[in-house]
């Protein structure tokens, strides 16, 4: 038999004895020694950094909500109505007549389809051409002054002009299409 089998053969009883401890004494040594280490300044850099975190967060939220709305008004508006400004004509006067008379197709284009009773989202794709198409010409239009070869920016102006009336009458084909189909369901 080992020695130390037989200690606690001969000690059982008192072995088996349990202190309880005073539970209120020992909290109160926790909290004096938790009292004694942690310095106050920790807990208000705590609340300054918790009041910051809020503060960020509160300001993203705020830029993510203007950012949606913005980008949802910019993505749903009508594209602008076409602008009677004349860049052949400032060119060359004799192209001032053409010009005139795709600006009043396009005129009776835009009239014949009545923007504000179509949904746009049933059109994006034509209406996002039209946008990209209105957004290069108003760059050549900027770009007149400094172009140097004109009869180069007179073709591109005319075939403006002809794709814009190209895509109208594809949007109004379309459009007559989707009412064709409705009235048949």
């Amino acid at each position: 038999m080992d020695l130390f089998e037989k200690h606690i053969r001969d000690n059982r009883k008192e072995l088996d004895e349990v202190e309880t401890p005073e539970t209120d004494a020992l909290w109160q040594d926790i909290q004096d020694k938790l009292a004694q280490q942690a310095p106050k300044q920790m807990v208000r850099q705590l609340t300054i950094s918790h009041r910051r975190l809020w503060w960020m967060v509160g300001v993203a939220a705020s830029l993510a909500f203007v950012l949606g709305i913005g980008l949802t008004l910019w993505h749903t508006s009508p594209p602008e109505p076409f602008t009677t400004t004349t860049p052949l004509a400032s060119i060359s006067k004799d192209l001032a007549p053409m010009e005139q008379d795709f600006q009043q197709t396009i005129q009776a284009q835009y009239a014949a389809l009545n923007l504000d009773s179509i949904n746009q989202k049933d059109f994006k794709d034509i209406f996002f051409e039209l946008q990209q198409l209105d957004k290069a010409h108003n760059e050549y239009i900027r770009d007149i002054p400094a172009f140097k070869d004109k009869d180069q920016l007179v073709k591109v102006l005319i075939k403006y002009y002809e794709l814009k009336i190209r895509i109208l009458k594809r949007l109004n084909r379309e459009i007559e299409r989707k009412e064709h189909y409705e009235r048949k369901i």
